[in-house]
């Protein structure tokens, strides 16, 4: 039996006797099962970090209550949203997906759905009552940042409708929410301090560069 597991010639061996065999031989053996997630659990990214605080340090010189990090999900998903953040008074939700590279459009549209479904419950959970929630994607304001929203205009201009400039505007004054399934899409700079912090992307109709070419050039500055 043992020639044949070496050889690779038992299809089915048994969790238990693989790990009698590698106790035998003195190996160590750690066995853990993780859930799936839409994304890693925080990590030391600087560039994000950063961003995720600016965010954070503007909505609550707004009036805007913060939760950051906010992990969510159930048994078969999981995921933290960057900024959770919610209004008292007109009892809006924003739940803000921070990005300081954009890749994958896909798995940001799969990731920022499941964060919206949760959020209720995350909400419930901090003692807040929201009757709206809105699915907000902020992105670093980097050249290459802009170059790949053209590339996916079409996408992002029918999931992603409302822009800097109302997002802003409901930051101000929410009295009247977004619409049931709309999304706010800008960009921002943390090394600013002006008071329309959020800004807007080469789909709006900005054509001057924006602050940084790239993530590493953020850094640097």
């Amino acid at each position: 039996m043992i020639s044949m597991i070496e050889r690779a010639r038992v299809p089915d061996l048994p969790i238990a006797t693989a790990i009698q065999l590698l106790s035998a031989l003195e190996v160590r053996v750690d066995l853990r099962l993780f859930a799936p997630t839409a994304a890693a659990p925080p990590v030391v990214d600087r560039a994000h970090a950063r961003c995720v605080a600016y965010v954070a340090r503007s909505l609550e010189r707004a009036g805007w209550l913060l939760a950051t990090e906010v992990a969510v999900g159930d048994e078969r998903w999981r995921g933290f949203i960057d900024v959770l953040a919610y209004h008292p008074s007109e009892q809006v939700l924003l739940v803000i997906e921070i990005k300081v590279d954009l890749n994958d459009i896909g798995a940001l549209d799969r990731q920022l759905g499941g964060y919206e479904r949760f959020a209720w419950t995350a909400a419930s959970a901090l003692g807040w009552r929201p009757r709206t929630v809105t699915g907000t994607l902020l992105l670093l304001a980097t050249d290459s940042n802009d170059r790949r929203s053209t590339e996916h205009r079409t996408y992002l201009d029918r999931r992603f409708r409302i822009r800097a400039a109302g997002l802003m505007a409901i930051i101000k004054d929410p009295h009247v929410p977004p619409g049931r399934g709309e999304r706010g899409l800008a960009m921002i700079d943390p090394q600013t301090r002006r008071t329309r912090w959020l800004l807007p992307t080469w789909l709006d109709g900005r054509r001057r560069a924006a602050a940084y070419a790239d993530r590493a050039a953020y850094l640097a500055a």
